[in-house]
């Protein structure tokens, strides 16, 4: 009897925090309980790949071949992307010089990440990069750039930039790169601002406001009943809570 009692008394004490959510940067007109726990981050398809390298001007020309896109290659790289669905794949990017001089490039994923045979290289973009005689980049061209992951939104494209890249004498290697996209997030932090927005922090790096904390004012806040532990009732002196 004492133990049930004892649970009664602090179920009576429970409070909820109450205010507006915020969806897509978008506050609620209605107020409400704050339910944070269990809030995801959406995931983000990969739309940009930008990467800047050095191409090494002495390599010697190939052709190459999309059954052996690593051994036809000059030199090649990998980065991971997302889908739509948050989903990671391991795209490898293959440079090839080409007989004109310039190269040519081959991003590939393994067919299993888009309804083909493991093992075996899936094109899903391609182009060329031109430079002048100093080794600096004049051109670049996406001829074409379409992912369908399995599962995912089809075609997805993803924009290749080699901004920065050069084709100067010496071993061909990345120096940066600035990929996009990311899985979805969960929720291990919330930071709550001045204004009273409350920003949740995940784990995949992104920070989102996910609501606004309410107040209340009374028209006679002296008339406030104590109740006890810094809690107020409203009276008929205080007049009703005004929200926001």
């Amino acid at each position: 009897a004492e133990a049930t009692t004892h649970a009664s008394a602090l179920h009576m004490h429970v409070m909820r925090v109450q205010g507006y959510t915020i969806t897509n940067g978008t506050r609620s007109t209605a107020i409400g309980d704050l339910q944070l726990g269990g809030k995801q981050s959406p995931p983000v398809a990969t739309t940009s790949a930008a990467m800047t390298l050095n191409l090494d001007s002495n390599s010697a020309v190939g052709t190459y071949d999309p059954a052996d896109p690593n051994g036809s290659s000059s030199y090649s790289t990998s980065m991971t992307v997302h889908d739509s669905l948050g989903a990671e794949h391991q795209a490898t990017v293959h440079f090839t010089k080409t007989p004109a001089g310039d190269w040519e490039w081959h991003a590939t994923v393994d067919g299993s990440d888009v309804g083909g045979t493991a093992g075996t290289p899936v094109e899903i973009a391609n182009g060329t990069l031109t430079f002048d005689t100093n080794g600096n980049l004049a051109n670049q061209q996406t001829i074409a750039s379409s992912a369908s992951f399995t599962g995912a939104t089809p075609n997805q494209v993803i924009a290749f930039d080699f901004t920065g890249t050069t084709q100067n004498s010496g071993s061909s290697t990345i120096s940066a790169t600035n990929i996009d996209g990311r899985s979805a997030g969960s929720l291990t932090d919330v930071k709550i601002n001045p204004d009273g927005t409350i920003e949740g922090i995940y784990d995949n790096g992104e920070t989102i406001q996910i609501a606004q904390l309410a107040l209340a004012d009374f028209a006679n806040n002296e008339g406030l009943e104590r109740q006890g532990d810094s809690l107020y009732a409203a009276t008929k002196t205080s007049g009703q809570a005004l929200i926001d």
